[in-house]
């Protein structure tokens, strides 16, 4: 089967839908399928994440999304307006040279044509090129999502995007949930990552893994450390990741005087993760939204407890108290408690991480990749 995926960011900076776009590509390809990308790429030169397992396209448009982190928090609606009004462009822009790559193309007899959200551009395909477009949703779709995602022919949502995609743009929605290598994300001894922090024996590391933008509520989180920090001195948070809000986030880190307990080190290479989370006690994550976060089935593979929210899938992989801590969203005393009860019970940490592995077991990127190629060959013989 020919599968075109097409990415807006795969080759600027990746996340979870890069990443969940990358493994199931992967699978597909080793099951004998024929995949092919068209993705993302910043107009000025340098910076491109290259994708060369596979045949790929890179359409260069301006990248003003970095623009819209920045107004989306502002207090001001006029403010947020027009940061929105700079995502759409970002977008609009690089789905119009795709339709146009794909229009005048004589290499795309594809049987699947595979979006990640892009919702716009799938209905554009649909209707003037009359090529079935299929949208993976990420997160929930909006109103003005939902419009143009009724032009799609086939939806696939991951994690708690499911529910509404299913009830307001296709009964027949395909549910998948993303997988983990658990033999590259397994605990390993000890590496020199603690010894480079300063940490001895007695104390505790939290992590972090994930883009430095106001969804993660990061503002939130170093709250709740800084009160935790008052009574227990031993316990460091490292964050594992860039974005916009980096440059507030570590005055916030100076002007409270964490500094010695909270680490920044930007963004790392995908294999050298593993060596991260095997180093930490603890996975920590306070999302105002995740639909299915591939950090945190890392972070469980390898053994970690977890402390998140009590939003979206999390209570359907957590539960409090035997592998990991729910926490309430944006309630601080909340966030300081589960950081105060995991970083007191060694013994708790070490079987909610074994239970953590058991569960991370159950998740696999073949799995995934067998329903996803499995609902396409149906779709391709109703064709």
């Amino acid at each position: 089967m020919k599968i075109l995926i097409v990415n807006r960011l795969m080759g600027i900076r990746r996340g979870g839908g890069e990443y969940f776009d990358y493994y199931i590509a992967r699978e597909l390809q080793r099951m004998g399928n024929e995949v092919k990308f068209i993705v993302g790429r910043r107009l000025k030169a340098g910076g491109l994440l290259p994708l060369s397992e596979f045949d790929t396209v890179y359409i260069s448009t301006p990248f003003l999304r970095e623009y819209y982190h920045r107004l989306e928090t502002s207090k001001l609606r006029i403010v947020r307006k027009v940061g929105s009004i700079i995502l759409d462009l970002d977008l609009y822009l690089f789905e119009r040279k795709v339709l146009n790559y794909i229009k005048r193309s004589t290499k795309c007899d594809f049987d699947i044509v595979q979006l990640c959200g892009l919702w716009r551009l799938g209905s554009w395909i649909e209707k003037r090129l009359k090529i079935p477009a299929t949208i993976v949703w990420h997160g929930e779709p909006s109103k003005r999502c939902i419009k143009y995602g009724r032009h799609c022919s086939y939806h696939i949502a991951i994690g708690s995007a499911y529910a509404k995609v299913k009830n307001y743009i296709d009964a027949n929605t395909l549910k998948l949930e993303p997988g983990v290598d658990v033999d590259l994300f397994a605990p390993k001894p000890e590496s020199k990552i603690r010894e480079a922090l300063g940490l001895d024996l007695e104390s505790i590391l939290f992590l972090f893994v994930g883009r430095l933008i106001p969804v993660k509520n990061l503002s939130f989180m170093l709250q709740g450390f800084c009160e935790v920090l008052r009574e227990n001195s031993k316990i460091h948070l490292l964050i594992v990741g860039d974005g916009p809000e980096m440059g507030s986030l570590i005055d916030f880190v100076k002007g409270n005087g964490m500094a010695a307990n909270v680490t920044f080190t930007g963004n790392l290479r995908r294999e050298e993760m593993v060596n991260y989370y095997s180093a930490s006690d603890a996975f920590v994550m306070t999302s105002k939204y995740e639909s299915f976060p591939l950090a945190l089935l890392e972070a469980m593979s390898c053994s970690l407890p977890v402390i998140v929210p009590s939003i979206g899938w999390f209570p359907r992989l957590i539960r409090d108290g035997e592998n990991g801590k729910l926490i309430d969203l944006d309630n601080v005393d909340s966030l300081r408690q589960a950081f105060s009860f995991v970083a007191n019970n060694r013994a708790w940490r070490r079987e909610a991480g074994a239970r953590n592995r058991n569960i991370a077991r159950e998740y696999s990127w073949e799995s995934t990749a067998f329903r996803l190629i499995s609902f396409y060959q149906q779709v391709v013989r109703e064709k």
